[in-house]
């Protein structure tokens, strides 16, 4: 999914973060939860299955593999193309848990 489209769908989207919290310095998309891909598997749990998922990393290939086995696991799941560049290069709004 591109970032216009899931800045527009944000709302009804399930944001996972993928990237390690060290990544996560530069902001992340508000409302994200942050499931390291090496966690993934382990956490599953923790995402909603009834809600569509977009799965977010730096430049969008860690999330494409995140997205991929989120679908084989039975989610409802898209990978945001370009990650957190793409959506910030758009101006996009993230937020600073660091600040």
């Amino acid at each position: 999914m591109d970032a216009v489209s899931a800045f527009e769908q944000l709302e009804n989207l399930q944001v996972v973060d993928v990237r390690e919290p060290a990544e996560l310095e530069g902001g992340r998309i508000e409302g994200s939860l942050n499931i390291p891909l090496g966690e993934l598997p382990y956490r599953l749990t923790e995402i909603d299955e009834s809600r569509r998922v977009l799965t977010v990393c730096e430049t969008g290939d860690r999330s494409s593999q995140a997205a991929q086995m989120l679908k084989e696991q039975g989610f409802d799941s898209e990978n945001l193309d370009g990650g957190m560049w793409g959506w910030t290069l758009r101006r996009y709004p993230v937020i600073n848990d660091q600040a």
